[in-house]
C-alpha cells in the first residue's frame, strides 16, 4: 500500500511540474525565410540548376555555423519551369507570404523581368543572383539588386580583351533579335568597340524560334568578309548552334561570347572544333584555380552534389545567399529598409565570385572572368 502511494506522489508530482519545466525552456526560433526562384526544368535549368544548389549549400554552410540572429536559415525553393506566366505566380505568392522576407534567383534578364512587379509592389526585395541587365534595378528602385556584374561592363570588358589583347580591331557582330536585353548587350559591345577604336564591319541576326543563319553567313563569306573576330550576343539556348553554324561556313576566327556560354552545355561541342572560343563570366570555378576560397567551394559543392560545379553561376547562387545574408546580421533585423540599407553600404564582400562593393548602388562593382574554351577545355584568359 505504502509502495502505490509513493508512485502516485510521484506520477502527481512530475504532472504538475511538466508545465512548469516547459514554461522555462527555450523557445525554438522561427526560421528566417528567404525565397527563391529559379528554373530547374526546361532550357534555362542549365544555367539556374547549378545556381540553386550553390544557393542550397550556403544555407547549410550558415546553419552549420549557428543560424543568423539566433535563428536557422530556410531556403523555400520554386520551380519557374523557364516559363514567365508561372514565374510571375510563384513571385505573388512570395510577395503575399509574410514570412518572407526577400526572394532571390534567376539568371536570365527577361525571367527576373517577371518578377519584379509582384514582388516590388508589395515591398519585397528581390535580388537576381545571375540576371546581368543593369536595366532591372530602374523598374522598381530600391528593391532590385543585382549580385553580378552588368552588362554593359560585361560588353565593355570583351571589347578591351578584343582589341588590347587578342589584337582583333574588325569585328562581325552577330545579335539574337528577338530579345530586348540580348539586343541591349549587342548595342553596349558596339559601342565599346567603336570607342577602343574597333570597326564593325559586317552583322547577323537571328531569332530564337529560328536559330539559323547559315545563309546570312554563306553570303557573307562570298562578299570575301574575313573578321579579326567575331562576337556573339545570344542566350544559353541558341549558342552552341550558332557557334556551329559559324564553323561549318568557315569563319575559324576567334569567337567572343557573353556568360551565357558558361554552361555544362559547352562541353558538347566537338573536341576538334577549329578556332578558340572566349567568353565573359563571373568567376573561374575549377580546380586549376588556386584561389582557397574557390577550393573550398569547390570540395563542399562536390560533397553536398556528388559532382563538382560546373560553371560560375554556381557561385553567384551560393554568394547571393552569404550576401543577403551578411546583410541580415549588419543590419540587426529582417526589416525590408534595414536590409536593403546594410546592402547598400557593403564594402569588400569576399566572394567565391569575386569581391564584391555595392557603393550606395543596387549594381556591385566587382571582377570580371575572361574564360578560353579550345579541344573541349576551359582555362582561365585573364581576369579584370
Amino acid at each position: 500500500m505504502i509502495q502505490w502511494k509513493k508512485a502516485f506522489l510521484l506520477v502527481l508530482f512530475i504532472f504538475y511540474c511538466l508545465p512548469a519545466s516547459y514554461a522555462l525552456s527555450k523557445p525554438r526560433p522561427h526560421p528566417i525565410v528567404i525565397g527563391a526562384i529559379y528554373n530547374l526544368t526546361g532550357p534555362q535549368s542549365i544555367l539556374d540548376i547549378y545556381s540553386s544548389r550553390g544557393a542550397m549549400l550556403a544555407v547549410h554552410e550558415i546553419n552549420a555555423a549557428g543560424g543568423i540572429l539566433g535563428s536557422p536559415l530556410e531556403l523555400d525553393l520554386r520551380d519557374g519551369k523557364t516559363d514567365t506566366q508561372v514565374i510571375k505566380e510563384e513571385a505573388e505568392s512570395f510577395a503575399y507570404k509574410k514570412a518572407v522576407i526577400a526572394v532571390i534567383g534567376l539568371s536570365n534578364a527577361n525571367m527576373a523581368l517577371a518578377a519584379i512587379p509582384p514582388l516590388a509592389s508589395n515591398h519585397k526585395l528581390f535580388i537576381t543572383s545571375g540576371a546581368t541587365s543593369p536595366k532591372l534595378p530602374d523598374i522598381a528602385p530600391g528593391w532590385v539588386f543585382l549580385a553580378s556584374f552588368p552588362d554593359d561592363e560585361q560588353a565593355y570588358t570583351a571589347a578591351a580583351f578584343a582589341i588590347r589583347r587578342l589584337k582583333a580591331t574588325h569585328a562581325l557582330l552577330i545579335t539574337q533579335s528577338d530579345n530586348p536585353f540580348v539586343q541591349a548587350l549587342s548595342q553596349f559591345f558596339e559601342e565599346s568597340y567603336r570607342k577602343l577604336g574597333g570597326e564593325i564591319i559586317a552583322y547577323g541576326q537571328y531569332s530564337a524560334n529560328s536559330p539559323d543563319i547559315a545563309a546570312e553567313l554563306s553570303v557573307l563569306k562570298k562578299q570575301g568578309i574575313a573578321p579579326d573576330i567575331i562576337y556573339l550576343a545570344a542566350g544559353p539556348r541558341t549558342s552552341l548552334k550558332i557557334i556551329m553554324q559559324l564553323r561549318n561556313a568557315g569563319f575559324n576566327q576567334p569567337i567572343m561570347a557573353c556568360d551565357s556560354l558558361d554552361s555544362s552545355g559547352l562541353e558538347q561541342l566537338p573536341k576538334n572544333l577549329p578556332g578558340t572560343l572566349y567568353f565573359t563570366s563571373h568567376a573561374f570555378i575549377n580546380k586549376a584555380n588556386p584561389d582557397p576560397q574557390v577550393q573550398k567551394f569547390i570540395q563542399a559543392y562536390t560533397d553536398a552534389w556528388q559532382q563538382p560545379p560546373d560553371s560560375g553561376f554556381s557561385g553567384l547562387g551560393y554568394d547571393t545567399v552569404r550576401l543577403l545574408a551578411q546583410a541580415i546580421s549588419q543590419a540587426k533585423s529582417t526589416d525590408s529598409a534595414q536590409i536593403r540599407k546594410a546592402l547598400l553600404q557593403t564594402r569588400n564582400f569576399e566572394g567565391v565570385t569575386g569581391t564584391m562593393n555595392y557603393s550606395n548602388s543596387p549594381i556591385p562593382d566587382k571582377s570580371i572572368t575572361v574564360m578560353r574554351f579550345q579541344h573541349g577545355q576551359r582555362s582561365l584568359a585573364v581576369q579584370y
